[in-house]
């Protein structure tokens, strides 16, 4: 897919363009009055500059209406018009320009950034607790909340700008989840709804080469990275397997995983904690484990899990000695404090992508850049 981004100053435009590139692509920036170049032709994400912000509204409108006829000219997939989360420059006639040059009737609008204390709700944005009334500086403009959302699309007659109701991170979720699965083709808003949408964009793209997650430590740093992934994967990817318990069915958990990786390109496996301070394990937690690595060696050999992320430093030790059998490691590689990449090169021949973090390391968004760095090592 690719992305055109046109804003009316490069700062938030560049903030804008690298959202949409944190999981892999090209992006390139020009002027609204630029060429098009080879450059720009093969770029994943064209990012298109009107500094507009500080014209007035006809000089807004008429370069907002060239950039976007340059983006259209590219034969971008998808359009964003950035905005500012305070509501500066002239966005709802920009907005408009951008809708009369793709002959789009209506753009849903989400400026909010519920991290910087901004919000809107029914058309009363709050900044940081400055109220800014929408029906005070454009007329057609409606409030929407994620539930109308389905009404909105079906309705053929619907125009203007329609402002979606955003408290949340949770909100601005639902909302990219609803423009990415409905095609929509163009949404205007700030960082806070390119972050929630490169997401959703790059989990659609994913291909399906078997990545396998592995969630061994329950720190609390390692619990908020889970609450994040699952608020963007589909909840039948998790299977919670208690190695306490000797006689669960790993043939219903193996399935589950086979099942997911075949239907998403992904799977996550969620283990109880393996003590740091215990070097043993009991013989009833050995043979259930015996049991699990012996299901996903079957699915490694036979290519069906070709990249795993693990959490925990316990589980990564167990699973990288006792599941691969591995002739060396190569190509180590920082992924941030705490967070490794590297190639397990196995003796059978095979070489399989690994990356590896301690409980109480990593960003809540680590485990899915780590899908994107096993796309890209096991492509």
């Amino acid at each position: 897919m690719r992305i055109g981004v046109i804003a009316d100053d490069i700062t938030g435009l560049q903030a804008i363009c690298s959202e949409f590139t944190l999981y892999g692509g090209s992006s390139v920036i020009v002027r609204y009055d630029s060429s098009i170049t080879d450059e720009l032709g093969n770029a994943d994400v064209i990012g298109v500059d009107t500094d507009s912000r500080d014209s007035n509204v006809k000089e807004a409108f008429d370069r907002v209406t060239v950039g976007t006829q340059l983006l259209l000219d590219l034969d971008v997939d998808f359009i964003f018009k950035q905005v500012d989360s305070a509501y500066g420059g002239h966005m709802f006639e920009e907005i408009d320009a951008v809708m009369n040059t793709t002959g789009h009737a209506k753009s849903l609008l989400a400026a909010s950034c519920p991290d910087l204390g901004r919000t809107c709700n029914d058309l009363v944005a709050d900044i940081n607790g400055k109220m800014v009334d929408f029906r005070s500086r454009y007329k057609s403009i409606y409030p929407v909340g994620t539930k109308d959302l389905d009404l909105l699309i079906r309705d053929k007659t619907a125009t203007g700008i329609y402002a979606a109701n955003i408290s949340s991170n949770t909100d601005l979720t639902n909302l990219s989840e609803f423009i990415v699965s409905n095609g929509i083709p163009l949404a205007a808003g700030s960082v806070g709804l390119a972050s929630a949408l490169s997401r959703y964009l790059f989990i659609k793209s994913l291909n399906v080469s078997g990545k396998l997650i592995v969630i061994g430590s329950h720190q609390n740093e390692t619990r908020e990275q889970v609450d994040f992934i699952k608020t963007i994967l589909p909840i039948d990817a998790f299977n919670y397997v208690n190695y306490d318990d000797t006689e669960f069915d790993i043939f219903k958990v193996a399935g589950n995983i086979n099942r997911s990786i075949l239907e998403h390109g992904y799977s996550v496996l969620v283990t109880n904690s393996f003590s740091a301070q215990s070097k043993t394990i009991s013989a009833e937690r050995y043979h259930a484990l015996n049991k699990v690595l012996t299901k996903l060696s079957t699915m490694l050999d036979k290519g069906a899990i070709s990249g795993m992320y693990i959490a925990g430093g316990a589980t990564s030790e167990i699973f990288i000695n006792q599941l691969f059998d591995c002739k060396y490691i190569s190509n180590v590689e920082m992924v941030s404090s705490g967070v490794s990449s590297s190639i397990l090169n196995l003796t059978s021949g095979k070489k399989v992508h690994i990356i590896i973090q301690a409980g109480k390391w990593g960003k809540h968004n680590s485990i899915l850049y780590g899908l994107h760095l096993l796309e890209g090592k096991t492509q």
